[in-house]
């Protein structure tokens, strides 16, 4: 696994740990008719497949490290812990997200 679609699989894992709080992040946002799940499943399908990116599926990468980063140091632990990776490494995910979700859709 690449270094983008490793950063998806974690932020997509973290939403998942936390579905109830993405959600309630997400109404905050304007969002309140998301169907959590689905877009979880639709972000592990975009780490699993062959799928082209688009800009829609850049937004919603960018959705997801957002919501990742309003808690950093916990989601941070979380990766570190479970996937036995380095504290930079972890970070690296957020920012690999939020750099690639803004660059190109602007």
């Amino acid at each position: 696994m690449q270094g983008l679609e490793f950063s998806i699989a974690m932020i997509a894992g973290w939403a998942d740990k936390h579905s109830t709080e993405f959600k309630d992040w997400c109404t905050e946002q304007g969002m309140p008719d998301l169907n959590v799940q689905g877009l979880i499943d639709y972000m592990c399908h975009i780490v699993m497949s062959e799928h082209a990116i688009d800009r829609d599926d850049l937004r919603l990468i960018l959705l997801f490290g957002d919501f990742a980063t309003q808690n950093r140091e916990a989601y941070a632990e979380w990766v570190t812990t479970q996937f036995n990776v380095p504290p930079l490494i972890a970070n690296m995910t957020l920012v690999t997200t939020t750099f690639t979700g803004v660059e190109l859709t602007a």
